[in-house]
C-alpha cells in the first residue's frame, strides 16, 4: 500500500537494541512529493459501508459503473471517469490464467480494515471459485493512503522488493495475515520468513527502488475515479468497499454470460 525519515530501529527505545536491528529508513518528500497535492486531503476515512474512502461521506455500495458527478468541494481527488477506466498492466503482479475472460483489478491499502476483511472473508472464495479455474485474472495495484495509514506505502515497497525474488503473492499474504502486527521491524522479519534475501531485500527497501512504480499506481486509480479502498474493476465496472462474495459473483457471472 501510505513520512519523516524513520528508522526501522527507533521504536524500540534502546540504543544497544538499535544497533542490532536492520535500519530502513523512508524519505517521504522523495516518495510522496508528486502525489502530497493528492493525499493532503486523506484526513477522514468513512467506515460505514465496508470500504475506507477519500471523500469524507459514505463509501458507496454494490456493483456499479465509476460514478459520475461533480465532486466534493475541497477534495483535490479527479472526479470518476464516465467511460472504461485507463488500467496499465505493465508490471502489475497478478493471478490467473492470461486468456480468462474477466479482469478484476484492485486498488488496495496493506493498512486499510477493509482490505483486510476482503482478503480474508472474499479473496479466497474468488481465487477458487473464478482464479483457479481459468475464469479470472487477478491484478493487484497499490493505492496507499498515507494520511491515515502511515505503514501502507512502506508496506507496498516492502511487497515488490519481495517480488524481485519470485515472492510477492507469499509476502502479501503475509502482510494481510497479520495487518495488526505491521512495523517497520517486521516488514524485514516477515521477508526473511517467506524465503526473501534479507540483505537484498534491506537494500532494496532503503533505496525507495519502487516508489515511482507505488506512485504511479495511486495517481492511475486516482484518475479512475477510485474513492477509498478497497476498490476494485471487474472488466471495467467498479465495486467500491469489502462487498460479499456475492456481489463479486454476481457480476462475475454476468461477465461470462
Amino acid at each position: 500500500m501510505a513520512d519523516e525519515q524513520q528508522n526501522l530501529g527507533s521504536h524500540t527505545g534502546s540504543h544497544e537494541k538499535k544497533d542490532e536491528l536492520v535500519s530502513f529508513t523512508l524519505k517521504a518528500t522523495t516518495l510522496w512529493k508528486s502525489v502530497s497535492g493528492i493525499l493532503l486531503v486523506l484526513l477522514v476515512a468513512s467506515v460505514l459501508t465496508g470500504g475506507f474512502s477519500i471523500w469524507g461521506g459514505n463509501a458507496p455500495t454494490g456493483a456499479a459503473i465509476a460514478p459520475t458527478g461533480g465532486q466534493p468541494s475541497g477534495n483535490n481527488f479527479p472526479s470518476a471517469p464516465s467511460g472504461n477506466p485507463v488500467i496499465s498492466f505493465d508490471g502489475v503482479y497478478s493471478l490467473g490464467d492470461d486468456n480468462a475472460p474477466v479482469t478484476i483489478v484492485e486498488y488496495s491499502d496493506y493498512q486499510c480494515p477493509f482490505c483486510g476483511r476482503f482478503h480474508d472473508e472474499t479473496f479466497g472464495q474468488i481465487k477458487t471459485n473464478y482464479i483457479d479455474t481459468g475464469k479470472v485474472k487477478f491484478y493487484y495495484k497499490h493505492f496507499p493512503l498515507e494520511s491515515i495509514h502511515p505503514m501502507a506505502a512502506p508496506a507496498a515497497l516492502a511487497v515488490e522488493c519481495a517480488g524481485e525474488e519470485g515472492k510477492f503473492w507469499e509476502y502479501h499474504y503475509k502482510l494481510f495475515e497479520n495487518q495488526q502486527s505491521l512495523s517497520l521491524l517486521n516488514l524485514q522479519k516477515w521477508a526473511e520468513d517467506v524465503g526473501v534475501d534479507g540483505a537484498k531485500f534491506k537494500t532494496c527497501f532503503n533505496n525507495e527502488k519502487y516508489s515511482s512504480k507505488v506512485q504511479e499506481q495511486l495517481r492511475e486509480g486516482a484518475n479512475n475515479g477510485v474513492q477509498g479502498t478497497p476498490a476494485f474493476f471487474v472488466n471495467g465496472r467498479e465495486i467500491s468497499g469489502a462487498q460479499p462474495f456475492s456481489v463479486f459473483e454476481q457480476l462475475i457471472e454476468a461477465e461470462l454470460a
